[in-house]
């Protein structure tokens, strides 16, 4: 019988609670930092290549194991983590379905042939945004995108798609960390509210 292992940030505790429960599965939890969800990536594929006896739990004790064949893992939720992951899962051809990696880099089939995912890419995120803001007859906006690939790649795939509805993005994309506080929140408001009436 194939084991469903499932990895989780934030598993819903109702969701586990129903799982059938005739089917074998493991959970395991991958932190949102990526070096430790690597980390716990090759302890799962150390667990699911041999039965070692030097692999302990992280109280010491021994792990209950049972050999079963993996039928896919479920997670990560970041497309950070899920790039990591699914890169080290892909040598050993294990199936991995994310429920909220949206990266783009994770369509890229010949990197990422084990990877599915059940929600849409960013590319199609920032189309839609693009899209609404033609719609609503805005020609001129401003932009703000999170540091690092979820939002650089998101921007640029906006810019591209407003340019060819005419719409035009100010010069400068403010970009913010993924944990900016109020301070930096009012700060990128003055700034906005700078530009628009020195134009």
């Amino acid at each position: 019988m194939p084991v469903l292992r499932i990895i989780s940030l934030h598993m819903d505790t109702i969701m586990i609670q129903n799982l059938n429960k005739t089917n074998a599965y493991e959970l395991l939890c991958l932190s949102s930092v990526d070096s430790y969800a690597l980390e716990q990536t090759l302890v799962f594929i150390k667990t699911i290549m041999s039965q070692n006896e030097e692999i302990y739990c992280s109280d010491g004790s021994k792990p209950i194991y049972q050999h079963h064949p993996v039928a896919a893992v479920i997670g990560a939720a970041s497309s950070q983590v899920s790039v990591m992951v699914a890169s080290m899962l892909q040598l050993f051809k294990v199936p991995q379905i994310s429920y909220s990696s949206t990266g783009t880099e994770l369509s890229e089939k010949p990197r990422f042939a084990y990877f599915s995912r059940v929600v849409p890419p960013d590319n199609l995120q920032a189309t839609a945004m693009a899209h609404v803001v033609s719609a609503l007859g805005w020609t001129y906006v401003h932009a703000i995108a999170v540091t690092g690939a979820y939002g650089e790649r998101g921007i640029d795939s906006f810019r591209a798609v407003a340019a060819e509805l005419g719409v035009c993005i100010d010069g400068d994309v403010y970009k913010i960390n993924r944990r900016w506080t109020n301070t930096q929140f009012k700060l990128v408001s003055l700034l906005l509210s700078y530009n628009i009436f020195q134009r």
